[in-house]
C-alpha cells in the first residue's frame, strides 16, 4: 500500500475516533493535529460522509443520526440507557473495536454498549456482522464493506432485537471469530446475566459459535444479578470495561484467566 493511502487510511481513523468520542470535529483542530492543509481536510471529510461515516457541516463535521425506524425513535427507555454513562461507554466501544480485524465474522447481541461497538468498526474493515439486534443492523447498513447477517425470530422487547428458536437454528450455521457480548448484569459467581430468558438463549447460541467471546460492561454492572443466565464467568476471553470497575472483581476474573482491558 503507498504510504499516501496509508495517511489517507489513518486521518480517517482518527476522525472517526475523535467523532465517537466527541460527536464534533473541526477542521481547524484536524488540519493541525495532521500537519495538512484544510482544503485536504475537507476532502477527507467529504470522502467519509460519501461513506456514511459522518455529517459534514460549517467549519467541520458531526455524528451521523443513526437511522431508525419511527416507532424506534418512540421507544424513550432506549434513549435513556444509551445516554447513561455515555463516555464510559464510547471509551469501552472503541477500546473494543480494536479487536476486530480485515476478514473477521462477528457478531453482536443487542443493547446499548454492544450499539457502540458497532458504530466503532474501523473505516474500510471488511467484515461480516451477526446480530439479531435491528438497531445495529440498521446502523451498520449503509457502511461499505461489512456484509449484515440478521436472525430470524420474533421481534419483542424494547431493544428491537429478534429472539426464538428460528434464529438460534441459523446461527447454528455460522463459525464466529468473535462476538460482543452486552449484559445487563457481570456477577463473579454467578455469571452474565440479562433480563429476558430468550434474548439469552440468542446470546448463548452466539457464544457458541464464537471462538473468542468478549464481554463489554461498564461498571455499574459489576455485582448485578437478572432474570437470565447468558453464561458462566468462565465463559467469555475478553472484559473491556472502565477505569471505575471494582479492583477486587477484576482481580477475581483475571485469577479465572480473563483479559481484561480497562477503557
Amino acid at each position: 500500500m503507498p504510504p499516501s493511502t496509508i495517511r489517507l487510511t489513518q486521518r480517517a481513523e482518527i476522525i472517526v475516533d475523535e467523532l465517537l468520542r466527541h460527536e464534533y470535529v473541526s477542521v481547524d483542530m484536524l488540519t493541525k493535529r495532521f500537519g495538512v492543509s484544510a482544503a485536504t481536510v475537507r476532502k477527507d471529510l467529504e470522502r467519509l460522509e460519501s461513506k456514511g461515516l459522518l455529517r459534514r457541516v460549517h467549519g467541520g463535521a458531526v455524528m451521523i443520526e443513526p437511522l431508525m425506524t419511527e416507532a424506534f425513535r418512540r421507544r424513550q427507555n432506549f434513549h435513556e440507557n444509551e445516554g447513561k454513562l455515555i463516555d464510559e461507554k464510547r471509551r469501552i466501544a472503541l477500546a473494543a473495536a480494536q479487536l476486530i480485524n480485515d476478514g473477521d465474522t462477528i457478531a453482536f447481541t443487542g443493547g446499548t454498549t454492544a450499539t457502540q461497538v458497532a458504530r466503532s468498526i474501523r473505516p474500510g474493515r471488511k467484515v461480516t456482522v451477526i446480530t439479531n439486534a435491528l438497531n445495529i443492523a440498521m446502523e451498520l447498513s449503509s457502511r461499505e464493506g461489512i456484509q449484515i447477517f440478521v436472525p430470524g425470530g420474533f421481534l419483542k422487547g424494547s431493544m428491537f432485537s429478534l429472539a426464538g428458536m428460528n434464529g438460534i437454528r441459523s446461527i447454528s450455521e455460522f463459525m464466529i471469530d468473535k462476538v460482543f457480548i452486552g449484559v445487563n448484569g457481570l456477577h463473579i459467581e454467578r455469571g452474565l446475566t440479562t433480563m429476558d430468558v430468550e434474548h439469552a438463549a440468542i446470546h448463548r447460541a452466539l457464544i457458541q459459535q464464537s471462538d473468542c467471546k468478549i464481554c463489554v460492561a461498564d461498571h455499574t454492572k459489576f455485582g448485578q444479578l437478572h432474570t437470565a443466565l447468558v453464561c458462566p464467568i468462565e465463559a467469555i476471553n475478553y472484559l473491556v470495561t472502565d477505569h471505575a470497575a471494582p479492583s477486587d472483581a477484576l482481580r477475581a476474573l483475571e485469577a479465572k484467566g480473563i483479559q481484561i482491558t480497562l477503557a
